[in-house]
């Protein structure tokens, strides 16, 4: 059976934390929420706020941004141990100031699978005249597999 896990970001994680992409190699960010593989020759930095406490934020391995979610160096070893697929690693830096800090990984999601179980959770359409659209859950069951 396969593992699953969810990552989500620090309740402690403050707003002004939020990286800003730059897109070295001419693209467009959104190319990192179509679920695809991308070139291995991408070239992405993020960079911080200059009001950011370094060391407070080196701290953490998962960030958000205005573009895809990075990962630090040390979640990325975690994840390669633990043989984690459906995921392309992307390299990127990270510049807080004017240092750059390098062996961070842009977490670009190639897989996914259903986590509900639709015929066991309880949920109905968010618009009526979508019903097939979004839908708002008021029970939810994951999916075992």
């Amino acid at each position: 059976m396969a593992k699953n896990f969810i990552l989500s970001i620090s309740e402690d994680y403050p707003e002004s934390y939020w990286l800003k992409i730059k897109m070295l190699s001419g693209e467009e960010s959104g190319v990192f929420k179509e679920g695809v593989a991308v070139s291995k020759d991408i070239k992405v930095c993020f960079e911080a706020s200059k009001r950011v406490s370094f060391s407070k934020l080196l701290s953490y391995d998962f960030f958000y941004s205005d573009g895809p979610n990075l990962i630090s160096p040390r979640l990325y070893e975690l994840m390669k141990a633990e043989g984690i697929s459906g995921v392309q690693f992307v390299d990127a830096d990270l510049l807080i100031g004017e240092v750059a800090y390098t062996g961070y990984k842009v977490l670009n999601v190639i897989d996914k699978s259903p986590a509900f179980n639709l015929k066991e959770s309880i949920s109905e359409p968010l618009l009526s005249y979508m019903p097939d659209g979004p839908r708002c859950f008021s029970k939810i069951v994951l999916d075992d597999e």
